[in-house]
């Protein structure tokens, strides 16, 4: 891979993840369409899976005193 690829690829990432905090949706629907045209369908899609459960696991520490 390389580096304009990586750098691209993160990005994105973070982009989407904005997108996602703010409008509770858009990681998947976002970034995935991206990564398979960059990347490649398998590993596009995996790393979209993949960062589709860890942002928000790495977001929960920051909101959890929301949490009702």
């Amino acid at each position: 891979m390389t580096l304009p690829l990586s750098l691209t690829l993160i990005g994105l990432v973070l982009v989407c993840a904005i997108i996602q905090r703010v409008a509770g949706m858009g990681l998947g629907i976002v970034f995935a369409p991206y990564a398979v045209v960059l990347i490649g369908a398998h590993e596009g899609i995996m790393l979209a899976n993949l960062l589709g459960g860890l942002v928000p696991i790495v977001m929960l520490p920051r909101i959890w005193s929301r949490i009702e």
